[in-house]
């Protein structure tokens, strides 16, 4: 079955907001970013790249055939100059490697579209300070375009989700997954974990054992994906502490 990679049907994470703060947090977190082979050459040719080798810096690193951004000892971009990205100010968006142009949206291809929500490691996703998140529609579909011709691809499209280390819910599946969630729940539960196998119980029938460590830890890491669902119907939960 062909599987749909339609960038045109989005889906947003409802009352998400983001406007870049300039505040350079993800050029000093010292993230492994790949640059794809043609944008290497184009900022290996840029003059901010040859000003920084003169200085005895080393911009990119080359590893397995692969370039990526290095970093200064405290982590940061040696392209971040005077709080914005030297790439972008000198030539434009296009520069930058795909990686940095898509954060911090996070882009989730599913059956019924791309969803597409923020992620919190940026505090001005934190802040909810800018643009509505629906406000980049077109931004997002140009980039993931681009995207797509340099052969950056977006995660997978799964149409089974492995909700433990042994079973599978279908998309549809994970639809009566967040129905079934309660978020009032979650503040008496003694774990997130254990709500989330009552609520799969009524999706795809009871859990035959008692969830083991491997389970709990797919457990986790499929837990925002199933709210991903809900969150585009709401605002997120705010977490508890």
């Amino acid at each position: 079955m062909k599987r749909s990679r339609d960038s045109s049907k989005l889906k947003f994470q409802s009352g998400a907001r983001f406007s870049c703060s300039s505040c350079g947090k993800c050029c000093r977190s010292g993230f492994q970013i790949p640059v794809e082979q043609h944008r290497a050459k184009k900022v290996r040719a840029s003059s901010t790249y040859q000003s920084l080798v003169k200085e005895g810096y080393y911009p990119l690193r080359v590893e397995g055939g692969v370039s990526f951004l290095n970093y200064d000892e405290h982590e940061g971009c040696y392209f971040h100059r005077n709080a914005l990205c030297s790439l972008h100010s000198e030539h434009g968006l296009s520069h930058k490697p795909t990686v940095c142009q898509m954060y911090p949206f996070n882009a989730v291809p599913t059956p019924d579209g791309v969803y597409v929500s923020l992620l919190y490691s940026c505090p001005a996703v934190v802040a909810q300070k800018g643009a509505p998140l629906e406000h980049h529609a077109e931004e997002l579909r140009e980039l993931f375009r681009s995207a797509t011709a340099d052969g950056f691809m977006l995660s997978p499209l799964k149409r089974h989700i492995l909700v433990t280390s042994g079973s599978t819910v279908t998309w549809h599946g994970t639809s009566i997954w967040s129905l079934n969630l309660d978020l009032r729940a979650l503040s008496t539960s003694s774990t997130p974990c254990d709500t989330s196998f009552t609520a799969l119980a009524g999706c795809c029938g009871p859990i035959p054992r008692k969830p083991s460590f491997k389970d709990r830890v797919v457990i986790k890491a499929t837990f925002s994906t199933t709210f991903l669902r809900r969150w585009c119907g709401r605002s997120p939960p705010i977490s508890r502490r």
